[in-house]
């Protein structure tokens, strides 16, 4: 239970420290498509009262939609121990610890929503997907395996960052539950509740392909409609045969306003069209 704990901790922990302002948020144009791989940390969730922590890795093909919306898929191994008592001697009813893994071949799709546009991203997700696993124990040096293999679906939520280095590469660190819809990762079928998996990863991205200009893009409604009532300002102080001192104080303000928002957008649009042209 403590590593469970220590991890969704961890995770929760290092986001909210590098949100607190780590990284830049400025908005920067990024690729549509990405793939990455990455190793992963994975602990089995059941009745059982001692599981560990286990190793994986994986790797996953991600299409980014707009600035916010993703979907990734994600093929994983992962392997999850635990330790189960059991009875090892029939004839003395002799019980003893034997130390089980759990080697589960995983596929999901992961919906998620980035809460930031940034060079730093904090992420929440939904996964959905099937896991198809085997378990083996080992007693006195013999490693025993079950006959056959099992396959349930998952679901559950996901939480993480991605931290932007450009508009080509990224590093993303994830955790998630999985719930699986069978009971027998921990080798029990009559456990209260049903089965899953904890996982954590930490991953490296490439983004290729053409790059997106709609972070760029999104801007440029909301300074477009500040220029336009900037310039009706400026009509209707230009149309008054007469201007007071403070009119006209108030009519080189906007002026210059206007004319930076001009070059601003000038700017934009060369960076649009560059982007476009790669």
């Amino acid at each position: 239970m403590k590593q469970r704990q220590y991890f969704f901790c961890i995770i929760l922990a290092v986001s909210a420290g590098m949100s607190a302002g780590l990284f830049s948020t400025n908005v920067m144009a990024q690729a549509r498509w990405g793939f990455g791989v990455g190793p992963s940390i994975n602990s089995l969730y059941s009745d059982l009262k001692k599981t560990e922590a286990g190793i994986g890795a994986g790797g996953y093909l991600t299409r980014r939609f707009n600035s916010h919306f993703g979907l990734t898929g994600l093929v994983s191994y992962s392997e999850l121990p635990f330790t189960k008592s059991i009875v090892t001697n029939p004839a003395t009813n002799q019980i003893s610890a034997v130390k089980f893994t759990t080697n589960a071949l995983r596929g999901d799709l992961l919906f998620d929503y980035e809460l930031s546009s940034g060079g730093f991203r904090p992420y929440i997700g939904l996964g959905l997907g099937g896991v198809n696993y085997k378990v083996a124990g080992k007693l006195k040096g013999k490693t025993f395996k079950s006959k056959k293999s099992y396959t349930n679906f998952d679901f559950g939520p996901s939480l993480g960052f991605r931290v932007m280095f450009g508009s080509r590469f990224a590093l993303d660190l994830g955790g998630g539950f999985r719930l699986t819809t069978g009971d027998s990762l921990d080798a029990t079928t009559t456990n209260k509740a049903k089965d899953g998996i904890m996982t954590g990863m930490i991953g490296l991205t490439f983004f290729g392909g053409s790059r997106g200009t709609d972070l760029l893009a999104e801007q440029a409604p909301a300074e477009e409609s500040d220029l336009s009532a900037f310039q009706q300002r400026i009509d209707q102080m230009e149309s008054s045969s007469q201007q007071p001192p403070q009119d006209m104080q108030e009519y080189v303000r906007l002026k210059s306003k206007m004319d930076e928002m001009n070059q601003q957008i000038v700017q934009k649009e060369d960076e649009i069209n560059t982007l476009r042209s790669e």
